[in-house]
């Protein structure tokens, strides 16, 4: 690394191309420093073209394209704190390493319209953006590294009904080189009578509009998550019964479904997750929640189940703890959110491992990038 910076700094002499090719393959944490060098140094690193192709070859060179935890409290103050999820390296592959002893930073979220009784909500991160809800409403773009954010308009939902339910998701669309954030609301229109309204969010043209092909379900089984292309939701019928899995193409909005695993048991629960970069579904029963994960997208035989996680009862309210996995590692090991700590779970030793300080947890995965939430800046 000192003989690249040493190489850097005569740049008087180093083409260009050159430059670029060296920064390229420099951490985000220190390309935002090299930014003062000089005028042109601050242009090229701060351009919308560089952090597109540092994105580009960071998520192509798993040596580059390091995980990171995000979490803490729910409500103001926003003390919000990252770590590395770290990797070691060997025979060629990259083995993700959790243990108690993990450095954690504070990452300051920057949001002067807050409200005392705000609650935030991590609701999905994509290519170093996190979208952030706060209180429900309230909708955010965030990178946790560059520290930039972008509020995004309101959607113009009404919520004047006796019930309601909001989730969302959030990722890329690839064709239209645009980040897009998608509002679910369900509500009771009349009598017990349930209806879905799906808007999109656009950051290329900063505005929602209204789907009306949405194609059945009555409620949401939490935040959709991103992957090839697609967010994906868990949906129950209220009058069928039973769950599915619905894609939501973000290039052409189409919707389409896609196969659970064998559940084998009608009284459950199921949330889609992203676990060891594979589509995940936990499933949680009355005393014990199963994770399976699909390993071939879209193939209905290749989901594993490769978790049995029981609940704990907490002592101090006499209520059960449900986990909510976060990150999988290759050792069968996983990460979990449970009660009010980050926790590890290890099947083959099923004492749970308490992960750092105790917060009130909300917590996500994302990796860092220069990526701007306002896009072109």
């Amino acid at each position: 690394m000192e003989d690249e910076i040493d190489m850097i700094t005569e740049a008087h002499i180093v083409p260009e191309e050159i430059i670029i090719e060296i920064l390229l393959r420099l951490p985000v944490k220190s390309l935002l420093k090299f930014r003062c060098v000089s005028k042109l140094w601050s242009g090229l690193i701060s351009s919308y073209e560089f952090a597109k192709a540092h994105l580009k070859f960071s998520t192509k060179n798993d040596m580059y394209a390091h995980d990171r935890l995000v979490c803490g409290s729910k409500g103001f103050p926003f003390d919000l704190y990252t770590c590395f999820l770290n990797s070691s390296f060997s025979i060629g592959f990259v083995y993700p390493l959790i243990d108690e002893t993990l450095l954690v930073d504070r990452v300051s979220f920057d949001y002067p319209l807050y409200e005392l009784d705000d609650s935030i909500w991590l609701v999905g991160s994509c290519n170093g953006l996190v979208c952030v809800s706060l209180s429900g409403s309230t909708l955010i773009l965030w990178n946790p590294t560059t520290r930039k954010s972008k509020v995004l308009p309101d959607s113009g939902t009404d919520l004047n009904f006796d019930y309601y339910g909001m989730t969302y998701g959030f990722g890329f669309d690839e064709l239209h080189d645009d980040y897009k954030v998608v509002e679910f609301f369900s509500f009771d229109r009349h009598m017990g009578e349930l209806e879905i309204q799906v808007k999109v969010y656009s950051l290329r043209t900063n505005s929602w509009k209204t789907l009306s092909n949405w194609p059945g379900g009555d409620t949401f089984g939490g935040c959709a998550k991103f992957l090839n292309g697609a967010i994906h939701w868990s949906v129950t019928y209220i009058d069928e019964g039973g769950w599915a899995i619905i894609s939501h193409d973000l290039s052409t909005d189409a919707f389409a479904e896609l196969p659970l695993p064998d559940i084998e048991d009608d009284d459950v629960r199921v949330e889609v997750k992203l676990l060891g970069g594979c589509l995940s579904v936990c499933c949680e029963h009355s005393t014990y929640m199963d994770v399976w994960v699909m390993k071939e997208y879209g193939v209905e035989k290749s989901w594993t189940k490769v978790v049995r996680i029981p609940f704990y009862l907490n002592l101090e309210d006499s209520e059960l703890l449900r986990p909510s996995p976060l990150f999988l590692m290759l050792d069968g090991k996983i990460l979990i959110n449970y009660g009010s700590n980050l926790r590890i779970y290890d099947p083959r030793n099923p004492h749970i491992h308490v992960f750092g300080k105790s917060f009130q947890v909300e917590a996500i995965t994302y990796f860092e990038s220069l990526v701007s939430p306002n896009l072109d800046e």
